[in-house]
Order: structure tokens, then C-alpha cells, then sequence
């Protein structure tokens, strides 16, 4: 006989999950060799700027499916709602969040990422300032900060993110549901 790992997810409030290793055996099963360490698969065979692109598609996909009440890890419901800042690679006050009922895992984003991913809002950036699509989302400030972003109410809940160009203003409306409730494009 040799040994192997079963690896339990267990999650426990307020959505924190902890990885216990547990061993186990199975008979006429052998013990997998020592691999070499090596880039993640979503890196492999990709030159940096391929890795940037793959990464991006991922963090979108995993957002979408979420945003579409599917969660990307056990295709279970999800639920979407905000939160006070989970992570900190956000700067912002609020965070958009989708908790998943089956699995109680939770895609977290900002009010700016969904924003920015919004189909009229990639219009009007494609005719007003391209260079925000040109690059990673995680380099527009909007997508990042709440530096654009005001709570415009609380009861009904209202977030508003603003993409502003030089000659003109997109801005954005969201409600408890993450839903866009109001979008509007303004000339300056």
C-alpha cells in the first residue's frame, strides 16, 4: 500500500476558508513522485504578456459567471450583494461581492470592475479614450479605487462610478443587486 493526500476545504464564518491536509490510503495505488516545481499551468508555454491577457480572461469569466448566479468553483447559485473591504489589493470603501449558496465560496469585486465591463460602458471608453481597454483592468483606476465612485444612497442602496474623458462622462448606477439601474453618457 502507499499513501496519498486528500486535501478537505472547510469553511467556516464569516467566510473564511482553512485547508487541512488529511492522509489517506488506497490499496494498489502508488505514491506519486516528487514533481519540480513549476509555473502555474495559466502560465506555462505563455510569454508575460500572454500570462497578463490569461489572467485578465480568468479574473472576467470567474466575475461574469458569478454576476450570472453561477459560481465559478461548484456551479452552485450566487447571490450578489456589498461588503465592507475584504481584500486589500482594493482601495475601496465598498466591494461588490456574490456568495455562492451550495458552496460558500464568495467572488469578490469592485463596483469599477463591473462598471468597466459593461457593454456600454466599453462603447463609450472605445470612442472616447481607448487606451483605458488597452490595458489590464487592474490598471484603470476606476476598477481599483472608489476614487471615481460616490454612495449615493443607502436605503435604496445607489453606487455611482463615473468614467470621465475629456470631452465627455460616463456614469454608471448600481443597485443592491449589483444591477445596473442608470447609465448615462454626458458631454463636457
Amino acid at each position: 500500500m502507499s499513501g496519498g493526500l486528500l486535501r478537505l476545504w472547510i469553511c467556516s464564518a464569516p467566510r473564511r476558508v482553512r485547508r487541512w491536509s488529511v492522509p489517506y490510503r488506497l490499496p494498489g495505488v502508488r505514491q506519486p513522485r516528487p514533481q519540480r516545481r513549476r509555473p502555474p499551468s495559466a502560465a506555462t508555454g505563455r510569454t508575460p504578456s500572454e500570462f497578463v491577457t490569461a489572467y485578465e480572461v480568468w479574473a472576467r469569466t470567474r466575475v461574469e459567471q458569478a454576476k450570472n448566479g453561477l459560481c465559478p468553483v461548484c456551479n452552485g447559485p450566487m447571490e450578489p450583494g456589498r461588503s465592507n473591504p475584504i481584500r486589500d489589493t482594493l482601495d475601496t470603501a465598498i466591494q461588490a461581492v456574490f456568495d455562492c449558496n451550495a458552496c460558500d465560496r464568495r467572488v469578490v469585486s469592485s463596483f469599477g470592475t463591473l462598471a468597466l465591463w459593461h457593454g456600454a460602458v466599453e462603447s463609450f471608453l472605445h470612442e472616447h479614450d481607448e487606451s483605458l481597454l488597452e490595458r489590464p483592468y487592474w490598471a484603470v483606476e476606476q476598477a481599483m479605487t472608489d476614487r471615481h465612485a460616490t454612495l449615493v444612497a443607502e436605503e435604496p442602496f445607489r453606487y455611482r462610478i463615473a468614467f470621465r474623458t475629456a470631452d465627455a462622462a460616463c456614469v454608471v448606477d448600481f443597485d443592491a443587486d449589483l444591477e445596473v439601474v442608470e447609465l448615462s453618457v454626458e458631454s463636457e
